[in-house]
């Protein structure tokens, strides 16, 4: 695929890559540099959201292949995206995105939901009823599940141990993969710290279960006595553990559900364009892909059908909606007139006549195809905050593992010393005392938010503006929209909502209601029953107003109903009505 205004170099071409395995902020920096360093590659572009990489390059030196081998040797799932139009690749991206999407959204949520179940219960017994809980309870809780006077494993600890387990090992598993994944090629992402922070937690916590086991009878209830010195009060963490891969499994399903839901702005765009067209040849006419047509090829556009390709009109005279283009909610007319014949692919024909429209731009060149480069791109671009945020992820993991070194160093060499009060410490003893700094920097470092709040910020924000009929030309514009203190309208379909609406009604007949065979209380609802009833065939804008303002189920049972319908170009209405 080549970008606008690039086609005629010969020494720069784009491709565009699918991407999978991109985890987290760290991710596109580290694709950027990589690829960046490779002889031949001119720019390179991470949609993280959207999982594809839009690189150019000179294809004298190198290809799109050799740059998908490249993203490949970096640990990452890559292939070049067909050389459809803009509008095509992006349907069918979309389709197969939304797929994934979906079997991931389900997936997070199976996951979040098994650990916070399993987790829950840790959380409450730990934090809630070992310190406040009645007496009974905490006896029940701290008893011995050995039933040995020399081994020592407290009934809370066991069945902490045993929930915590399955969500350390079987839902944190893709942490630890990544992990690995990442070890492989030299870097470290936030499943590394994920990994790191929770193992460390558990690992601590299984060391406390073990050194407890061989306390004393005297002081197993982690209370004081003659042999204090020879007892390890230590506090296991497994809630910390499993209560961390909980929530960012939770963090993973929101993040997937809002990536669906930022994507269906352009999905609807999408789906304007007519998935079929009649062409005519030789006067006969030929149901075909929309997607093969040509420049020169004739089609026929009845009333009531989209246009399936931008073109021009060669024979017929109708109106068409283009509200989707402009938001003008007022038919235009087209005909062969030079001055009024051009037609857009997914604008519709709302009649009266049919139109026949020559193929002039298709695939890239269409305007829809255009109009999908520009919020694509839009959704891809950065903002200084997220340019920050990536110079930030790529060595943020690195930082984190250091400062949490640094912490456990200090800590302990201050517990050692003696620097600190020995009330502080007496439980673990100052090794581990410096272990659980170490351990509360590496969980406190572990949410992905770095690299994703601004980058989600910016799909939905742009999402929310397509779906409004705003186009966001990229993240720049919305990050200094809050300085705006002055907007200007250059036409007034920027204002309107594309349809037109009743707004008033008023009645000119004095006898409406012998007319109408109504009580006079009745006239203004019997009238809009009728012309409801009159323009319910009609595909007209001004006529689905006037039949909208008619409640949908009142309406269905009043006594006016459409015999025989026949609509002019003179825009006139002959109406023949009867009682039902």
């Amino acid at each position: 695929a080549t970008g606008d205004g690039d086609a005629a170099r010969p020494d720069r071409a784009e491709a565009v890559f699918v991407v999978g395995g991109l985890v987290c902020a760290a991710c596109p920096p580290r694709i950027v540099r990589a690829l960046g360093l490779t002889a031949g590659v001119l720019e390179v572009a991470v949609e993280v959201l959207l999982e594809r990489v839009r690189v150019a390059y000179d294809p004298a030196r190198l290809g799109a292949q050799d740059i998908a081998r490249k993203l490949r040797k970096l640990g990452y799932e890559a292939e070049v995206e067909g050389a459809a139009s803009a509008s095509d690749r992006a349907l069918a991206g979309e389709k197969a995105r939304r797929l994934a999407r979906e079997a991931e959204v389900r997936r997070y949520g199976r996951e979040a939901l098994l650990a916070l179940v399993l987790a829950l219960p840790i959380f409450v017994v730990v934090m809630l009823l070992k310190p406040y809980g009645p007496r009974g309870v905490v006896l029940a809780l701290e008893a011995n599940v050995l039933g040995s006077r020399r081994r020592y494993l407290a009934a809370e600890a066991l069945g902490s141990l045993l929930l915590a387990t399955p969500i350390q090992f079987w839902l944190g598993a893709r942490f630890y993969a990544g992990a690995v994944k990442a070890l492989r090629r030299g870097s470290a992402t936030m499943d590394t710290l994920v990994a790191l922070g929770t193992s460390a937690a558990y690992g601590y916590s299984c060391y406390a279960l073990g050194a407890a086991s061989h306390n004393r009878p005297c002081c197993r209830s982690h209370r004081t006595c003659a042999m204090d010195g020879h007892c390890f009060h230590g506090h296991h963490y497994f809630e910390t553990s499993a209560l961390l891969i909980a929530f960012v499994l939770l963090g993973k399903y929101l993040e997937a559900r809002a990536k669906g839901k930022t994507s269906r702005a352009l999905r609807a765009l999408l789906e304007l364009q007519p998935a079929r067209a009649v062409v005519l040849c030789d006067d006969q006419a030929e149901t075909v892909d929309a997607a093969a047509l040509r420049r020169g090829d004739v089609c026929l556009v009845a009333p009531g059908l989209a246009v399936p390709a931008d073109g021009v009109v060669v024979r017929g005279a109708s109106t068409v909606d283009e509200s989707m283009l402009t938001g003008e909610a007022r038919p235009v007319p087209k005909s062969a007139d030079p001055e009024r014949n051009a037609v857009y692919g997914g604008t519709v024909n709302l009649g009266p006549g049919a139109l026949r429209v020559q193929v002039v731009a298709v695939g890239d060149d269409a305007v829809l195809s255009r109009i999908v480069r520009l919020i694509e791109a839009a959704q891809g671009s950065k903002t200084r905050v997220e340019a920050l945020a990536d110079v930030v992820a790529r060595y943020f993991v690195l930082g984190v593992v250091v400062v949490a070194c640094v912490a456990v160093i200090v800590w302990t060499a201050l517990a050692a010393t003696r620097a600190i009060p020995r009330s502080w410490y007496e439980r673990e003893g100052p090794a581990l005392f410096g272990l659980l700094f170490g351990v509360a920097v590496l969980v406190v470092a572990c949410p992905c938010a770095l690299g994703l709040a601004t980058p989600t910020a910016v799909m939905v924000g742009t999402g929310v503006g397509a779906r409004l009929g705003v186009l966001i030309k990229g993240g720049r514009p919305l990050e200094v929209a809050r300085g705006v203190t002055c907007v200007v309208f250059d036409k007034t379909g920027t204002l309107t909502r594309g349809r037109p609406q009743v707004v008033r009604t008023e009645l000119v007949a004095e006898d409406a209601a012998a007319l109408l065979g109504c009580a006079a209380d009745d006239v203004a609802d019997a009238v809009r029953d009728a012309v409801a009833a009159a323009e319910a065939n009609s595909a007209h804008p001004l006529a689905r107003a006037l039949v909208d303002q008619v409640d949908a189920k009142r309406f269905a049972c009043e006594a006016f109903a459409s015999s025989v319908f026949n609509c002019y170009v003179a825009e006139r209405l002959r109406q023949e009505t009867f009682d039902a």
